[in-house]
């Protein structure tokens, strides 16, 4: 009997993965249909057998029995042969289409695909199946009747009648049949259409006409070459050769339709050979999908592949392709081979760990499945050579061919990040210069008037008493005072010392007497001091690097005790070490080591041991500027300073020197002698009443008629009243309301010839050009010993009288 077309269809769902599963038995579940599982191959056969499907959606990519083995089964087995299996996979490439249809599949599926566009196809393949079934049911039907009809001619008329009744259901039962596939072909969402064996279209249902952009009378009749771009038609013709030959049963392929309006269509066509009971060639049956769109969307997706190959090529940044289940590199882009020095293949046989220094959270980051990009604006990697470089990574993920891939973006900053240290090095410089001037300033006046009072109470003693005595230690201690001010503003570069040739051998000497009382026993001291050469530099500047350096080496040693080693000798330096150190040039030099047997300095503090105020001491034992100041001295001279460390084995400190050739003599110092005044009259003026005193007493002790004043305005103000009373100003720089420079150059305007020297406890706030303009006679940088004084205002007067 006929098969009740009302009845439910059992679809077969063959898939590996639960989630597909899911998808399609919810989707064809709320059709009506009877749905069964099966998660592979040898599931499915036992389905099957079971219970025969009347449909079967096939899965390709399965564990142990592929889609396509699936497949072959199937249509060599001739109690399944008859069941229509739908592909539904993700290989989108031609040769998996071809190959599913020339395995007996009827239709081709990519995933992901629209629900309705798989209803619609499962429709109309459950449609022609059950046609056939009708079809074959009717012919059977019919050969039974016809068998019945023979045998009713030997019968009486009463059996031919009732054979003719059944002939006339059987003959409706067809026409409802041919009516019901009608409907199907017409109503189809996919082009259906016959073509005969001379290549005209013979049928089409409205679909296809919608494809190719004709009406159905205007195809019918035409050849298919006319519908066909220029371009294809060989190829269909070698397709019809192939069928008629019976070397192919089915054909699958792309192919594009002109049509009437000249646009071009693309199409995936499906054409197969019908024969007659003598298996003699009758007409094609030709299925059509437009995928228009699809091609557009893969040329558009091969284009963007050129454009990133081309963009990964070319790529001034090194570039990595690593999969995110192996860890393994993939894929090198040019940068990547000359920023590491490995070739492609060589990338894909080493490590991630080998070029990123074993570094565990570069490989965690990595191993993350964050969304979005991910930076590491630092990490260090190694190349072939062993060096090492600074980078910053860009880490972004992507899928392709069905892996998790991780794209790796590397720039190599190692000379940027060199910059910006020293640029964060010299802002700290900045700053501690800016400190040091505002110190210096008024550390110098409280210098000023300290030393100044014990100058002229020295001279108001006599020499064998205990207060001379201590008047002199006075001035020493103001002197030494005065020195360590110079040297900050030394380090801080606002203020040079007057460097002179100097034989440094001596200088260390003395040095290390005071070096040695200050070590415990427990310490060793090893002199080896032989270079007799000369340098440009200031004594005190040397006599700092010597304490610094050898302090530091004794705290190193305070607990275990060891040998602190002290050498000087010539050496030679060539450009290959030079060319390391950019304050360097090839040439003669000395070479002064300090080197100790203490705790050592670990690997992380010995890059930052020359930051100021960086130090590992307790409070109390050390400020942090020792080892800062030395590198400023040095650096300041030409010069420069390494050290090497190990911990608990000591450490070794070298500094180097530039020497100066052929030179004769040293310069020696004489015997200052202090100018005396002749009662010229003097306005002394400054903010600061005690400095005023001392300064006014000072003065006055060089022989000269002295005038004080602790405001500038007032100052200006008793010069404006008697412009002619006065033959010299010695002014401060930095006062209140009026400054220094102001109040000369309104005493200028009124009396241009007269003298005046500046004093400033900070020489950076002097410029000399500016002072060049006003007049200024000169100027002296607090704290101001008398002899200092005394020349200068000897050599201001001296230098008014020439000029008048």
């Amino acid at each position: 009997m006929i098969r009740n077309e009302e009845a439910n269809n059992t679809i077969l769902i063959v898939d590996d993965m639960p989630e597909n599963l899911d998808i399609l038995v919810s989707a064809l579940g709320n059709q009506g249909y009877d749905i069964i599982v099966a998660k592979n191959g040898k599931e499915a056969f036992r389905r099957m057998e079971s219970s025969a499907p009347d449909i079967v959606l096939l899965d390709v990519l399965m564990p142990e029995m592929d889609g396509f083995q699936v497949l072959r089964m199937i249509s060599s087995n001739s109690k399944f042969c008859h069941i229509p299996v739908i592909v539904i996979t993700a290989l989108t490439g031609m040769e998996d289409k071809i190959k599913g249809f020339e395995l007996g599949a009827v239709d081709y599926v990519t995933k992901p695909f629209e629900h309705l566009e798989v209803l619609a196809r499962i429709k109309t393949h459950l449609s022609i199946r059950n046609l056939r079934k009708q079809l074959e049911e009717s012919n059977k039907l019919l050969e039974a009747r016809v068998k019945e009809r023979t045998e009713a001619l030997v019968k009486t008329n009463r059996d031919l009648k009732e054979k003719i009744l059944d002939n006339q259901r059987v003959f409706q039962a067809l026409q409802e049949s041919e009516a019901r596939f009608q409907s199907v072909f017409e109503q189809a969402a996919i082009g259906i259409a016959i073509v005969g064996l001379d290549g005209n279209w013979i049928q089409l249902n409205p679909m296809s006409c919608a494809i190719m952009g004709y009406s159905k009378s205007e195809l019918i009749g035409m050849p298919f070459e006319s519908t066909t771009h220029e371009s294809d038609i060989q190829s269909d013709l070698d397709d019809v050769k192939r069928l008629l030959k019976g070397h192919s049963n089915r054909i699958f392929k792309k192919k594009r339709f002109v049509r009437k309006d000249a646009s071009v269509v693309w199409v995936s066509l499906f054409a197969t050979l019908v024969r007659d009971v003598e298996h003699k060639p009758q007409y094609f049956i030709v299925v059509i999908d437009e995928i228009t769109d699809q091609v557009r969307a893969e040329e558009a997706l091969r284009e963007n592949e050129e454009k990133y190959r081309q963009l990964f090529e070319s790529d001034s940044d090194a570039v990595m392709i690593i999969d995110s289940e192996t860890y393994r590199i993939q894929e090198v882009n040019p940068a990547a081979e000359k920023l590491f020095g490995y070739s492609k293949a060589e990338f894909k046989q080493i490590d991630l760990e080998t070029i990123s220094n074993h570094d565990d959270k570069f490989m965690q980051i990595l191993k993350t499945e964050e969304s979005g990009s991910q930076k590491i604006p630092f990490q260090q990697f190694i190349d072939s050579g062993g060096a090492g470089f600074m980078g910053e990574v860009s880490i972004g993920r992507f899928t392709a061919e069905g892996r998790r891939k991780i794209i790796c973006g590397i720039r190599d900053i190692t000379e940027r990040k060199n910059l910006e240290d020293k640029l964060r090095q010299a802002y700290k410089m900045e700053a501690i210069g800016t400190l040091a001037g505002g110190i210096a300033h008024d550390f110098n006046n409280i210098l000023y008037a300290m030393i100044g009072y014990a100058e002229i109470s020295i001279q108001m003693t006599e020499k064998d008493s205990k207060v001379y005595r201590n008047m002199e230690q006075i001035l020493k201690a103001g002197n030494r005072a005065k020195e360590l001010v110079y040297q900050i503003l030394t380090f801080s570069r606002q203020d040079e010392k007057e460097i002179k040739p100097i034989q440094i051998k001596p200088l260390i000497k003395e040095a290390l007497k005071l070096i040695r009382a200050s070590l415990p026993t427990t310490i060793e001291l090893v002199q080896d001091i032989k270079s007799q050469s000369v340098i440009m530099a200031d004594p005190t500047q040397i006599h700092q690097i010597i304490m610094n350096l050898c302090t530091n080496a004794g705290h190193a040693m305070k607990d275990k005790g060891g040998t602190l080693e002290i050498s000087l000798v010539d050496i030679n330096l060539t450009a290959d070490f030079t060319n390391r150190y950019p304050d360097l040039i090839p040439g003669s030099h000395i070479r002064l080591t300090v080197s100790d047997t203490g705790c050592g300095i670990s690997s992380d503090l010995i890059l930052r041991i020359f930051d100021p105020f960086f130090t590992t001491k307790c409070e109390g034992e050390g400020t942090g500027m020792g080892l800062s100041m030395v590198h400023g001295i040095v650096k300041g001279l030409g010069g420069a300073v390494t050290v090497y460390s190990e911990m608990e084995i000591g450490s070794v400190f070298n500094v180097y020197l530039p020497v100066i050739e052929d030179v004769v003599a040293l310069t020696k110092s004489k015997t200052l002698e202090i100018p005396k005044g002749n009662q010229e009259r003097v306005l002394f003026v400054d903010d600061e009443g005690p400095l005023v005193d001392v300064g006014g007493q000072i003065i006055e002790s060089l022989g000269y008629q002295v005038f004080t004043e602790t405001a500038s305005p007032k100052a200006f103000e008793k010069f404006k009243t008697n412009p002619d009373g006065f033959d010299l100003i010695v002014t401060d720089m930095t006062m209140p309301k009026m400054t220094g420079l102001d109040l000369a150059e309104k005493v200028m305007e009124i009396r241009p010839d007269m003298p005046v020297i500046l004093c400033t406890g900070f020489s950076a706030m002097i410029d000399e050009n500016e002072i060049e303009k006003t007049g200024i006679r000169g100027y002296i940088t607090k704290p101001i010993l008398k002899h200092e004084m005394a020349l200068a205002i000897r050599k201001a007067l001296a230098d008014n009288n020439d000029e008048n």
